[in-house]
């Protein structure tokens, strides 16, 4: 069942056009390639073709071609995931590129948090601390749940259930509120889900957008 998952979500995911949507795609695939380690799907085509669909994002988004709006915090996101992974490389600008975002001030507590878990650099983990956290509660639940585990400070867990306090609500449903909940039981394993694409990743090259 497991490989004849990956095999559906190549199929859907090798026809996206090179842009956001791939990119996506990519960092669902790290959150596949993640839970299989200690399964017995062969994941190496998966792997394969996420590096691959990388290298073809980073050439059309660095010579400016029109077609592609992938976002730089968006695509170093995705280098960073895909290095947890064993995947690709670390390419040798990496570290350039992160301090140029740093100065621009466009990306968000998961870019950073991701750069930390790959250097251990204090100044990451820093940048992490002081970004604006999403107002929309669902990815502000999230985002809480990941200082907790960046810091291990309880304080963070304890402003992740002050948001579904109040739940359900306009702002956060009912199905939001659950899976918030769920992943409120064991909060040092919390992971947000690949469909939940952190918005501070803009898909604008013009800007990042804080949701």
């Amino acid at each position: 069942m497991e490989s004849k998952a990956i095999t559906g979500f190549l199929a859907a995911a090798v026809p996206l056009a090179d842009g956001p949507e791939a990119a996506a795609a990519i960092l669902a695939a790290v959150s596949i390639l993640d839970g299989t380690t200690f399964r017995t799907a062969d994941t190496a085509a998966l792997a394969a073709w996420a590096a691959e669909r990388f290298d073809k994002l980073m050439p059309a988004a660095s010579s400016g071609e029109t077609h592609c709006s992938v976002a730089e915090p968006l695509l170093t996101c995705v280098e960073l995931s895909l290095a947890t992974t064993g995947a690709t490389p670390l390419r040798p600008d990496l570290l350039a590129r992160l301090d140029a975002l740093s100065e621009t001030q466009t990306s968000g507590m998961w870019l950073w948090s991701l750069a930390y878990g790959i250097f251990a650099a204090d100044r990451f983990k820093a940048l992490a601390l002081v970004s604006r956290l999403p107002r929309r509660p669902l990815w502000r639940g999230f985002a809480l749940l990941r200082l907790h585990q960046l810091t291990g400070d309880t304080c963070w867990a304890i402003k992740a259930n002050r948001v579904v306090a109040r739940a359900p609500h306009t702002r956060l449903p009912e199905v939001d509120t659950a899976l918030l909940m769920a992943e409120l039981m064991a909060p040092e394993r919390a992971i947000l889900p690949p469909f939940l694409l952190p918005s501070e990743l803009s898909f604008s090259r013009r800007r990042a957008i804080v949701a």
